[in-house]
């Protein structure tokens, strides 16, 4: 290449690294988005559910790829992320949805997914079983549906690992131009979708506490409210039970010394022929009288109750009548008491 000043310019022109090309991309849409806190290795990780032969698979790897570090889950640091996921499953097991989502956990910041169904040697329906794992695991989640399947047999009972659709499926999806991007866009996927999970964690945490403050509000308003009118009731209660106290008290004193006049009345004028008519008079005219004054209070009480608006059946809780007990009357005749006395 030729300067302007007729020198060659040997300096080469670079492309643009594809991260920093994703994540510029991406602040120009959505400025102030946190970037993804991760970092890439050069490694593949294989995974897969238990029994599944992923150790077998991860070991035939390393042997047919070593310009790349292969290893298991557990073997990356946090914060590290693989350039490729190899996902396991056994030609013995049907895929499940648990074994979904420990694929979406190793595969969520990488775009790179390749199938595989292992233990082929033994299992002549291997092929069934991956096109089974296929439909579920698509079916799961859209971006699974073209992933690649491949089957193994890396730690066979006889005769050499049976890995090289695997390794050439690796080899042609590792070595694409755009694999950096496309993991960096995946990357950034997971965490727009994380912080919009979170963003709406708390709006909908941030509704029930209102809901909740609401409700709080709505119920100390409620109880106070019948506190009040509680007590209210209990005043006004206690107040009409001194007024009733008072009022059928006066009722009854009233009608007591209206009965003992004329009771004193009739004593006057009695003869001593009728004296023992007068006694079962007077006894009658008591039970009379105890019965109209029980009648009195009854229904006065009654309007008291209904007035405050208690509940129940005034009549049915109503006691019944005391029964009066008047004793015989005294010695009708003195006379020789007083003769003695005189002499």
């Amino acid at each position: 290449m030729t300067a302007p000043d007729g020198t060659e310019d040997t300096d080469e022109v670079t492309d643009p690294d594809p991260t920093t090309a994703v994540d510029a991309l991406v602040a120009e849409i959505a400025p102030g988005v946190r970037p993804p806190a991760v970092r890439r290795c050069d490694a593949i990780m294989v995974t897969g559910p238990w029994l599944a032969g992923v150790s077998a698979v991860a070991s035939a790897l390393a042997d047919r790829l070593p310009q790349w570090r292969v290893v298991e889950a557990t073997d990356l640091t946090p914060g590290e992320v693989p350039s490729a996921v190899v996902f396991v499953v056994s030609a013995a097991a049907a895929l499940t949805d648990s074994d979904c989502v420990l694929l979406d956990a190793a595969a969520a910041h990488t775009d790179v997914v390749i199938g595989v169904v292992s233990k082929i040697d033994v299992h002549r329906q291997w092929r069934e079983m991956q096109q089974a794992a296929r439909e579920t695991l698509a079916d799961y989640a859209p971006r699974y549906r073209d992933v690649a399947w491949v089957g193994t047999a890396a730690a066979p009972e006889r005769g050499d690992p049976r890995v090289d659709d695997l390794v050439a499926e690796l080899t042609k999806q590792l070595g694409d131009a755009d694999v950096a991007r496309r993991n960096r866009l995946r990357s950034w996927e997971f965490q727009l979708r994380t912080d919009a999970d979170r963003i709406d964690r708390d709006a909908r945490a941030e509704g029930r506490r209102a809901r909740v403050a609401l409700l709080q509000e709505q119920r100390d308003e409620v109880v106070r409210q019948r506190r009040m009118s509680k007590s209210e009731r209990v005043i006004a209660l206690r107040s009409r039970i001194a007024q009733a106290r008072v009022q059928l008290s006066h009722f009854t004193r009233k009608r007591c010394s209206s009965v003992r006049g004329e009771l004193a009345e009739d004593a006057t004028g009695m003869t001593r022929r009728r004296l023992p008519e007068f006694e079962a008079y007077v006894r009658s005219r008591l039970e009379e009288v105890v019965a109209e004054v029980d009648e009195g209070v009854s229904e006065h009480l009654a309007d008291v109750a209904q007035e405050l608006g208690l509940s129940g059946d005034v009549a049915a809780t109503t006691p019944p009548a005391p029964q009066v007990e008047s004793a015989a009357p005294v010695l009708t005749s003195r006379r020789l008491e007083t003769q003695l006395m005189t002499l």
